[in-house]
């Protein structure tokens, strides 16, 4: 009978430890938390009006190029537009306005809307007034200028000859504003848009 007993007790033992290891099954819990990282980015797009042959806006198709033919005293529509693309970051929008025309051709520049960054280390180069935030949309920014008046009677056929050939060119740049300062977003504009 002794060993009934114990074998009976071992039974029981034995039934206990499967309840409680069943159970402890049963109360315990698993968690998970998993970082996904994405990047964004920051797009843009520079262009401007097609022009006819006198200089003159034509019917609103957007170009990256147009030619003029220069008369003395010509005020020629010329309009560069920078267009931050839907969803880019917030980010800083500079110009930079290579005129190879120099002093024989005023470009009426929005100095309300952009801000010369620095006219003597920098000289050319506009920032946007501010910071161009997140949308979902298009953001088209102001016109850069709007016309380009060609130096009137004070320009002789000489120099007129010099300024076949040459161009004014405008260069868009954008970089995010987020970790970035001022200066520093000033510096990368030169050293991209410069070179």
């Amino acid at each position: 009978m002794k060993k009934k007993i114990i074998a009976i007790a071992a039974a029981v033992a034995i039934l206990a430890v499967a309840i409680v290891g069943g159970t402890l099954a049963w109360l315990t819990s698993t968690d998970t938390v998993t970082n996904t990282f994405t990047v964004g980015n920051v797009q843009i797009k520079l262009d401007e009006t097609a022009v006819d042959a006198n200089g003159k806006a034509t019917s609103g198709a957007r170009v990256k190029a147009n030619t003029f033919h220069i008369i003395p005293g010509d005020v020629v529509d010329k309009d560069p537009t920078v267009t931050v693309l839907a969803n880019s970051e917030p980010c800083y929008v500079y110009v930079y306005i290579d005129n190879q025309l120099g002093s024989h051709a005023t470009l009426n520049i929005d100095t309300t809307d952009w801000v010369a960054v620095d006219a003597t280390s920098k000289a050319g180069l506009y920032q946007y007034k501010s910071i161009v935030t997140l949308s979902t949309t298009n953001t088209e920014l102001p016109d850069v200028f709007t016309t380009v008046t060609i130096e009137g009677d004070t320009l002789d056929n000489t120099t007129l000859a010099g300024l076949a050939g040459k161009t004014v060119v405008v260069k868009a740049y954008a970089v995010q504003s987020d970790n970035v300062t001022d200066a520093q977003a000033d510096g990368l504009a030169w050293t991209a848009l410069h070179g």
